[in-house]
């Protein structure tokens, strides 16, 4: 082959190559772009209460169960009496991927019915108080599979129920009693150690759910979507009830 042709093959195969790695990459942005989309439209059709504000929300929750317009039009609630508090300290910078309904496989397969708040590393071996956010009645102190020590406190708001549910708990570390009334922002125990039978072999963490009702659900994941309605998003709720630290 004389050279000129050579040369000329060889110009063609390293357009050819450029071309090649830039349809390459390309091609890699746009997967990128579709699986950024994809997460997006998965979080926004599991999360459908994310494209409200954190006040239509509670507002449009209220509504569902009964609770009645507040004069004036307002959409602020407003508990019967008392502030709101967050269950534990750093409850909105500690929070977990593993928020109100993800979906999760392994140990615990399901879409997760509350939201889990991890511990700084200066709290793994610290006692970490846990908060009532609201007044009520102790339901249920008790061991359960999946979270160790678990409280449950009845929270009347005025015409609805509320089932706290405040999971992976040290239970010798709990001086409240099933049928005892507690204040909001009264300190109900503390938490478990990770990896122990306190916590049921789970990582030190609270587990914060709120169930709609008189009678809890503790379930922490159900296989249906559907089911998740009967549990509150208890992220957005405590930011539309302005609920504050205790300190």
């Amino acid at each position: 082959m004389p050279a000129h042709q050579k040369i000329g093959r060889a110009a063609s195969l390293s357009m050819f190559k450029k071309i090649a790695e830039l349809y390459k990459y390309k091609f890699s942005i746009l997967l990128i772009l579709f699986l950024a989309g994809a997460l997006a439209f998965n979080f926004l059709t599991r999360n459908p209460a994310a494209n409200t504000s954190e006040e239509e929300y509670v507002n449009e929750t209220l509504n569902k169960l009964g609770w009645p317009a507040q004069a004036g039009g307002s959409s602020v609630f407003k508990p019967v009496s008392g502030q709101t508090y967050l269950p534990v300290r750093n409850f909105y910078k500690n929070q977990s991927l593993n928020l109100f309904g993800t979906y999760n496989t392994g140990k615990f397969t399901g879409f997760h019915t509350g939201v889990d708040i991890e511990v700084s590393s200066d709290d793994l071996y610290a006692e970490v108080p846990v908060y009532s956010f609201y007044d009520g009645v102790v339901r249920k102190v008790e061991w359960a599979s999946g979270y160790g020590g678990v409280v449950i406190i009845e929270h009347n708001l005025g015409q609805i129920d509320l089932m706290g549910i405040y999971g992976h708990l040290r239970l010798k570390g709990v001086a409240i009693k099933e049928g005892e009334r507690v204040t909001s922002g009264a300190v109900i125990g503390y938490l478990g150690n990770g990896y122990t039978n306190e916590t049921d072999g789970e990582r030190k963490h609270l587990h914060f759910g709120l169930y709609k009702g008189s009678v809890a659900d503790i379930r922490g994941y159900v296989t249906d979507k559907k089911d998740l309605d009967a549990w509150l998003d208890p992220t957005r709720f405590m930011r539309g009830v302005s609920a504050k630290e205790v300190y």
